[in-house]
């Protein structure tokens, strides 16, 4: 029996839909569909088991937005395999050079991986479970393809996930990954990325049961001629004479009904694919159909191509999706109850995710009751043998306050006092990041907004999604409050953290955002940036900066080499500028080498160096408000920053400054960050994981509160907790340090001997001062914070009882 698993369906979280078929005998799993940015984190989420998945077949056209999710799916995939166990990808003829770009941020021991090109109109692919035949549609003529030099690409694949290497020399592996990262790829030219790759699954067919009691009766001895019997193999019987035959005592096999997945990305697609001759000739066999309409296709204009290909296949049950007609509730349920809880708490600083019911009019309203949306919720479609249907059973939607109301925890009421009530008129209500007004009292400073869409470090978690935090800055024109906004780092799936806080008004935010900053290449720093490009050229005609790491540069001009990508932005309307030009010691990039000249070098291989070329920053200072930026370089890992930047806001100056990941950084502290109205600081680990800090180059919470100390820093927001701390991370830090700052030393003497920020600087009278005023932000997810709000984070949680907020947050969640 194989069971059909919907993984994802088009909505704000997911852009695009994914299955997963898993065999139940053995629990083998197959996805089939788009790896979308969100994914890694809809796996954990859903507690999808992997140790033996076996392959992800990709379907449609090859876009960002449809394989964005990739990288972080492999790390996640391979997590839970055993060591050296394959994973196999099957893609289209640019796979091959999109997984070479990831050189400069991925890199994995121990991974067999294997990426398989699937190209030829109808190829047949053999696993142990199924053969799938590929179908790849093109509304026109594809050109002929070139033959790229796949066995350059094959290379540097090997390198960034090597299999045969020393595991005791982790420095010599690094040092083979650093050196790829220099690797020019070759040109992309002849490759076509016109052809839509779609999938029909023909399942192995069950051996039929044998009837041990009639092999009895005709004479067959037990052992091995049983053996041979149930294998089809026909025996003679001991007397030399007599044959049975292996169909007299095993029933005839039971084949499955088959599975055919159509991906189809526009109108025109849509015809040469159902009228392909395979899927024609095969139709008869076929029992469930997923067509997978991309949101370009109009829903009206091919509703009539659609229904009478429903009513030419009724035998069939068909499962569409559609971003404009399935639902649109929210995926990361885990994250989404810790904001319920906060919000009940702290409704001044939490944003509830929007979530709708469905994004458009019913669909299937005039079509057969074999006609299903896909849907998240919905029990597996069970295949079995013998049948020649596939058994689908729905289960009814909630409304979006049943569905909070539903994992909403009636206990919390007696034990905190926290009704649902209470929370229900914050459902869908996005006042928090609208523009308001600003009141007598407050000046613009006060009005600086920073929003922080995902906390976490390294991997998204149920909790915590990957680094992302947007800086809002407010002018007035014409007598009204504006914002210009700053995204700071833009992890995996930061595009829809943004659709969720600000609901149906997403495009606003999209209209003031005016720059992009990142502050290394690490992947959970940036694998949601290309998504965030994309969006923003939908909604703003202006262009677009980019502070970054020169490499990142490099990385974006790969990926506009590749042909015929949905939504690509022109990099043309990207003003873009390295992290060196700002910084107080800057250094020269390198140009790229080719794989020979790497391969052929004895030793590491010296790229040259490319001097620095300063672009004037007049217009973007305009544009952004600024009057200055900083960088210096962060104590993480090569090409690391962190970053001030000072703005002009209502004629005063307002710095704000990022520390990126990096260890206490006396340059980051008494140079380019003193004096902060703004800190923004990593805050990675505990101070019991002192010796984790130092190996991984993070720093603590302690040591990141005692930098903005030093720093005399008006106001600190910590963010970038480890995934081990999934809800709350250690909210006493402040008094570990005033401890040190009042001289007792004993109580925690291990982490103030080991960190340098300690050992080596003591607060002065006027960082003593500064320090007691100072206001303090522990960084969740879906925080709303303005600036003059800050100092109440800490004040709100003291006059509820630390305590009891443990409590609060070790209370189980309703997850149905």
């Amino acid at each position: 029996m194989f069971e059909i698993t919907t993984v994802a369906h088009p909505n704000d979280d997911l852009n695009h839909p994914l299955i997963v078929v898993e065999e139940k005998i053995n629990s083998k799993k197959f996805f089939i569909g788009s790896v979308t940015e969100g994914i890694q984190r809809t796996v954990n989420e859903r507690k999808i088991k992997l140790p033996k998945t076996e392959s992800v077949f990709l379907t449609g056209k090859l876009s960002w937005n449809r394989i964005g999710g990739l990288p972080g799916f492999l790390l996640t995939v391979f997590d839970q395999k055993s060591r050296d166990s394959f994973f196999i990808v099957y893609g289209n003829p640019l796979l091959k050079y999109v997984i070479a770009t990831w050189r400069y941020f991925i890199f994995r021991v121990g991974m067999n991986l294997d990426v398989k090109i699937v190209q030829d109109q109808e190829e047949e692919l053999i696993t142990d479970s199924f053969k799938a035949n590929v179908i790849n549609i093109s509304p026109a003529k594809p050109k002929a393809t070139n033959n790229v030099s796949t066995s350059l690409l094959d290379a540097i694949i090997s390198h960034i996930f090597p299999l045969n290497i020393n595991l005791n020399n982790y420095s010599e592996n690094r040092k083979n990954f650093d050196r790829i990262s220099q690797v020019k790829l070759p040109t992309v030219d002849g490759l076509s990325n016109s052809f839509s790759t779609n999938y029909l699954i023909d399942f192995h067919p069950v051996r039929g049961k044998f009837n041990v009691k009639k092999a009895i009766e005709l004479g067959v001895p037990k052992g091995k001629t049983f053996a041979q019997l149930t294998k089809g193999e026909d025996v003679l019987l001991p007397d030399g004479v007599t044959v049975v035959k292996s169909s007299d005592v095993v029933e005839e096999s039971k084949s499955f009904p088959k599975l055919l997945v159509l991906d189809i990305p526009s109108d025109e697609y849509l015809e040469p694919t159902l009228h392909n001759p395979l899927i024609v000739s095969s139709s008869q066999d076929i029992g469930i159909v997923y067509i997978f309409l991309n949101e370009k296709c109009n829903l009206s204009r091919i509703h009539p191509i659609l229904l009478n290909y429903f009513n030419a296949n009724s035998h069939c049950q068909f499962v569409v999706s559609h971003k404009d007609i399935t639902n649109n509730l929210i995926n990361f349920t885990g994250a989404s109850l810790v904001s319920l809880k906060l919000k009940a708490l702290f409704p001044n600083f939490f944003q509830l995710p929007y979530s709708s019911l469905s994004n458009g009019t019913p669909f299937n309203e005039k079509f057969a009751s074999n006609v299903h949306i896909l849907n998240t919720r919905s029990c597996p479609v069970v295949l079995k043998p013998g049948s020649p249907d596939a058994v689908i059973v729905e289960n009814s939607l909630e409304s979006v306050n049943q569905f909070w109301k539903a994992r909403f925890d009636e206990s919390l009421l007696d034990t905190f006092g926290i009704s649902f009530d209470s929370i229900e008129p914050y459902i869908n209500d996005n006042k928090l990041v609208t523009s308001g007004s600003l009141s007598d009292s407050e000046t613009l400073k006060d009005k600086v907004q920073v929003v922080t869409l995902g906390t976490g470090s390294s991997l998204p978690s149920k909790y915590r999604n990957v680094i992302s935090t947007v800086l809002r800055v407010p002018y007035t024109q014409d007598g009204k409050l504006q914002y210009r906004s700053i995204i700071m780092d833009g992890g995996e799936n930061t595009i829809g953290s943004i659709k969720r806080i600000y609901g149906p008004d997403y495009p606003k935010f999209f209209k003031e955002l005016q720059c992009i900053y990142l502050s290394h290449l690490h992947a959970d720093h940036h694998l949601g940036i290309i998504s965030l490009i994309e969006e923003r050229f939908k909604h703003n005609n202006t262009d677009l900066y980019l502070i970054i790491p020169w490499q990142y540069e490099t990385f974006l001009k790969e990926w506009s080499r590749l042909p015929n990508q949905d939504d690509l932005p022109d990099l043309s309307r990207l003003k873009i500028f390295s992290c060196e030009q700002f910084h107080t010691n800057p250094h020269p990039s390198l140009e790229q080498v080719s794989f020979e000249q790497m391969i052929n070098a004895k030793q590491t291989i010296t790229p040259k160096k490319i001097p620095l070329q300063r672009i004037s920053t007049e217009t973007m200072f305009k544009d952004l408000g600024l009057t200055g930026i900083q960088t210096c370089s962060a104590i993480h890992c090569e090409w690391a920053y962190s970053v001030g930047f000072t703005f002009d806001i209502g004629g005063d100056a307002f710095k704000v400054s990022y520390s990126g990941d990096t260890r206490p950084n006396h340059r980051f502290a008494f140079e380019i960050g003193k004096n902060s109205d703004l800190l923004i600081h990593e805050a990675t680990l505990e101070d019991e994981l002192m010796e984790d800090a130092l190996s991984k180059r993070h720093s603590t919470i302690s040591e990141a509160i005692y930098v903005s100390m030093l720093m005399t820093a008006r106001k600190l927001i910590l963010t970038h907790f480890s995934q081990r701390y999934p809800k709350l991370p250690d909210m006493d830090s402040l008094k570990k340090v005033w401890t040190f700052i009042d001289g007792n030393y004993d109580e925690n003497l291990e982490l103030f001997q080991k960190s340098y920020v300690f050992k080596k600087f003591q607060l002065d009278a006027q960082q003593r001062f500064n320090a007691k005023q100072m206001g303090i932000l522990y960084a969740f997810d879906n925080m709303v914070i303005n600036y003059n709000e800050i100092d109440q984070q800490l004040q709100q949680i003291d006059a509820f009882g630390r305590e009891r907020l443990e409590l609060l947050f070790s209370s189980k969640e309703k997850e149905l």
